[in-house]
C-alpha cells in the first residue's frame, strides 16, 4: 500500500485552516474518517459521543484478540452419556402398573383435569 494512508489509525493532513481533523480521537482513530468509509451521516453530537466510546470499544477488541483460540481437550466430564438400547423392554410392558397407580383412568389413559376450555 504504497502512497495510501490509513484514515482510521494515522493522522489526516491539516485542513487549510491549520486546525486538526474534527473526529481524530486521542489514540488516532480518525471517526468521521471511519464513518465515511462507511458511508455513514454523522451529526457532530454523535461524532463527540463516538470520540469517547471508541477508545473503549478498541481495548475491549484488543483483550477479545489477546485470548487465546487454541481448542483444549474436552474434559472428561463432558462426554456423551447415551448408550445404545440393546435389551429394549416390551412395548406395554409397563403400561397396566401405570395406569393402577394414576388416580383416575379412562379407558388405556390417564385422567387428567381439564385445564385449556375449547371454544366453538
Amino acid at each position: 500500500m504504497t502512497g495510501k494512508v490509513d484514515p482510521v489509525r494515522s493522522s489526516p493532513p491539516p485542513r487549510p485552516s491549520g486546525r486538526a481533523s474534527a473526529g481524530a480521537t486521542s489514540n488516532g482513530v480518525d471517526v468521521r474518517a471511519l464513518a465515511q468509509l462507511a458511508r455513514l451521516e454523522v451529526s457532530d453530537e454523535e461524532l463527540a459521543k463516538l470520540e469517547r466510546e471508541i477508545p473503549d470499544i478498541l481495548k475491549f477488541v484488543e483483550t477479545i484478540q489477546s485470548v487465546s483460540g487454541k481448542e483444549t481437550a474436552p474434559s472428561p466430564a463432558l462426554i456423551n452419556v447415551m448408550r445404545a438400547d440393546e435389551n429394549p423392554h416390551e412395548g406395554g410392558m409397563y403400561t397396566e402398573a401405570l395406569l393402577k397407580a394414576a388416580p383416575a383412568r379412562v379407558g388405556n389413559r390417564i385422567a387428567v383435569k381439564q385445564v385449556i376450555k375449547r371454544s366453538k
